[in-house]
């Protein structure tokens, strides 16, 4: 995982690849290359990971005191993008103990992309992410100290939520991984875009799902609502399947068998997802006047943005007040028009496919996929696929894709991918080749991958602040002029 989420081949990956493809070649010719440190470094890692609070503890702090260490060379990152201070007017909003602001005037030049002018001036976007920058705002007077909360507890929830599906020691590694390739230097935790806040409502219900499955209980029933409430309030769409498609997965041994599942579970957990939607009510009421209008459905309409999906009518709006505001509409019509013919919806498709696979495993865990045919047999690959190919099958029909977008099925992700390695690292097609050198040498490629750009930027110096991670993107950025205007505000 990279900080970097386009498709080209940067000199980082290419490292990647020559360490990968030099590394295997050793292996290949010495199979107990690194046997000895990495049974020591494995041994280590398992009493860790016995040692439960501690392991929790660590994970959470791990990818935050890296992160800090790191300001020298990356400082804190500065917002870019409209959907940052979108998100970053409602943590400032919510911090100051207001759900909305007063609205904006006709033509006022502080209108912008995903803020609502009128009749409330309040991002569009769901609250879940602004309440994490509101709690860093008021605790460290940093909107970025939420940020890093965020992945702190998002690292420890990965470690929970797979020990449900796989043994503890595998469930620790997968974590570690995650928190030091992707808890560091990602654009989840070096922006205010979210992909946190997601991923925890999307692991505390695939924490539990095993549990309702097997032996339903009234406190998995409370965590699987508070997760879907949690990711529902954060990214809708994609927790709206997902919790469909898990529900299934979980009731489909009582319909089978013809057993009630326990109404205790059911009510209480419907009794949580009641309450959420009766505060979520108010809080449109306060944004949009109309409690069953969310925020982004309302800005569609005074818009014309965001574009729905490929199957969907095109959102018409023909009046701006600014350029900004009628450019963003254009390039959205543009991307959605694409999309809709053959040949643009394959290279879309592929495009999509490509940033996800940058972000998610790269070069260092792709030799890993050659052993998914053999891990599809193990205890909840299936469901795993079959819920990241629902939610990524989906994002394939919306004209915008980033990989913060499939943020909900990290767990399952996480499920697959360690499964995978599991295999490999069992696999034995000859007395002297395997698959267990191979594994070895994994987490040193992906550390050269990471320490490439670091060795880099401290030979460079440090960047502009808040420029180092965005150069992939190819999504407009807010104004200067409004951008000063912003900051300035009270």
């Amino acid at each position: 995982m990279r900080f970097e989420i386009g498709s080209q081949l940067y000199p980082d990956r290419l490292v990647e690849l020559a360490a990968l493809a030099a590394l295997f070649a050793i292996v290949l010719l010495w199979p107990g290359f690194l046997a000895r440190p990495a049974r020591l470094v494995g041994r280590r890692l398992d009493r860790i990971a016995s040692r439960r609070a501690f392991a929790y503890v660590l994970l959470a702090a791990l990818p935050i005191l890296l992160r800090l260490a790191l300001l020298p060379i990356y400082p804190e990152p500065r917002p870019q993008f409209h959907d940052e201070h979108s998100f970053i007017l409602q943590g400032d909003t919510f911090a100051h103990f207001r759900l909305a602001n007063p609205p904006l005037a006709p033509g006022d030049p502080l209108e912008e992309q995903y803020v609502l002018p009128r009749p409330a001036r309040q991002s569009v976007y769901p609250p879940a992410q602004g309440l994490g920058l509101a709690l860093g705002i008021l605790l460290l007077h940093s909107a970025w100290a939420g940020v890093l909360m965020e992945m702190g507890a998002l690292c420890a929830l990965l470690f929970w939520s797979l020990k449900a599906w796989v043994p503890p020691r595998w469930a620790f590694r997968a974590a570690l991984y995650f928190a030091l390739f992707a808890g560091v230097m990602s654009y989840w935790t070096n922006s205010y875009w979210g992909g946190s806040v997601t991923a925890i409502g999307g692991l505390l219900m695939w924490g539990v799902m095993p549990r309702l499955r097997r032996s339903p209980k009234l406190s998995d029933g409370l965590l699987f609502a508070l997760g879907f409430i949690v990711a529902a309030d954060s990214r809708p769409v994609e927790a709206i399947p997902f919790v469909l498609l898990a529900m299934g997965w979980i009731l489909w041994p009582f319909v089978r068998s013809r057993r009630a599942f326990p109404v205790r579970v059911l009510a209480g957990a419907a009794a949580c997802v009641v309450v959420a939607a009766v505060m979520n009510g108010y809080y449109n009421e306060k944004v949009t006047g109309n409690p069953l209008l969310p925020g982004y459905l309302a800005q569609q309409k005074m818009f014309g943005v965001p574009q729905g999906f490929y199957f969907q009518p095109q959102a018409i709006h023909a009046n701006f007040d600014f350029p900004d505001l009628r450019n963003e509409y254009a390039r959205q019509v543009d991307l959605w028009r694409r999309g809709r013919s053959v040949v643009g919806f394959i290279a879309t498709a592929i495009g999509k496919v490509r940033r996800f696979w940058a972000f998610y495993i790269g070069v260092a865990l792709t030799p890993l996929l050659f052993a998914l045919p053999s891990a599809v047999r193990l205890r909840g690959v299936r469901a795993a696929l079959l819920l990241f190919a629902a939610i990524f099958g989906l994002h394939l029909l919306h004209h915008a894709y980033y990989p913060h977008y499939e943020a909900v099925v990290i767990g399952p992700i996480a499920l697959v991918l360690i499964d995978c390695w599991r295999e490999l690292n069992l696999w034995r097609p000859g007395r002297r080749i395997s698959g267990a050198p191979l594994c070895r040498v994994l987490p040193i490629v992906a550390f050269i991958g990471i320490a490439a750009p670091l060795a880099a930027r401290v030979v460079d110096g440090p960047p502009e602040p808040g420029k180092w991670y965005v150069g992939e993107f190819d999504y407009p950025r807010a104004p200067r002029k409004m951008l000063d205007r912003f900051e300035a505000m009270p």
